[in-house]
């Protein structure tokens, strides 16, 4: 991920340049079809806003529980950040965001997949099933109860679902296929925010109308020509270091040779002259310096505070992109 330099208490506070820099470094490290960019890129955003807020809930610490600064967080950031917790300002969002989730509709709602993400219960059944789960098999993982009726909301999707299922068999003769199901259950399910309820990071990932499902994956010719242009600058840029070199060679060897025939001159006007056979090397004049400066000649900069791996940006609860 980079380097976590600042006092941001969470992933939208955070200033572009260090948000475009992460992004980078992702990208560097995880390829997919460049026409995902733009999914890519809000899936990024939000499993990163998740991640981050996690982290920091976790360190903040509670009424009962002390705070606890993380090694990638620099001390005057971490500072400003308990600041910024300890405010009323923050407690407020606090206490409205606690009564929101614990709203009627929000517990006819909730989540019962446990510690694990609706990817890593699609990732877990589709290693049960030998297949790509249906989306209506992920949702009843996560949100039907093992024992007793399922909530009125919940129960509201699986009967639209089923509601549409029926009439899709009755004007095909044929079974309907998984892209088709998949279609089916994301009409059945209503919209909050702007996101399919129940899918989590899924409703960002499913590219599943037959139209556009995206072939194998390969470069662009943008990006061929791209390549070639930088391998041709990088040709260009040796053929130059290697003109630059032989001048050079050349210079040394007209050099020498002045060199030699003066050393030869001199043997034969005087005789007695020695003459070293390396020359010594000149040391550079550090008289006019303090001794600040001239320990400073061989200092090694400290180790800056905020190093993070890119694999722990998303945590243990990562879903290769396989696997979205």
């Amino acid at each position: 991920m980079g380097n976590f330099h600042g006092s941001w208490n969470s992933f939208q506070n955070a200033s572009e340049e260090p948000r475009n820099r992460w992004w980078f470094l992702f990208t560097n490290s995880y390829r997919w079809d460049p026409r995902l960019n733009e999914k890519m890129r809000e899936l990024f955003e939000s499993r990163g806003s998740h991640w981050l807020s996690k982290k920091l809930k976790k360190h903040r610490g509670s009424d009962v529980k002390p705070a606890v600064k993380p090694e990638w967080v620099a001390d005057n950031d971490w500072l400003t950040m308990t600041i910024y917790w300890a405010s009323d300002e923050f407690k407020k969002k606090s206490t409205v965001g606690s009564k929101n989730r614990n709203t009627p509709a929000a517990i006819q709602s909730q989540y019962r997949g446990g510690r694990s993400c609706v990817d890593a219960h699609a990732e877990k059944l589709a290693a049960e099933l030998n297949r790509e789960p249906l989306s209506i098999e992920v949702y009843e993982k996560c949100y039907v109860p093992k024992t007793g009726d399922p909530p009125p909301r919940v129960q509201e999707v699986l009967s639209k679902y089923n509601e549409l299922k029926e009439q899709a068999a009755t004007q095909s003769d044929s079974q309907i296929s998984a892209i088709e199901d998949n279609d089916l259950f994301l009409k059945a399910t209503p919209k909050y925010k702007s996101r399919q309820f129940g899918h989590g990071s899924r409703a960002k990932t499913t590219v599943l109308d037959s139209s556009s499902v995206i072939g194998p994956l390969g470069p662009t010719p943008e990006e061929v020509e791209a390549i070639q242009q930088k391998l041709q600058a990088q040709n260009d840029k040796i053929l130059q270091q290697e003109k630059k070199q032989k001048e050079q060679d050349a210079q040394m060897a007209a050099m020498s040779g002045c060199f030699s025939a003066i050393l030869q001159q001199l043997k034969t006007t005087n005789p007695n002259i020695v003459i070293p056979e390396f020359p010594f090397q000149a040391q550079p004049d550090t008289t006019q310096l303090s001794p600040n400066q001239r320990a400073s000649l061989t200092q090694v900069a400290p180790t800056q505070p905020g190093a993070l791996n890119v694999d722990d940006f998303f945590g243990d609860d990562f879903v290769p992109l396989n696997g979205l």
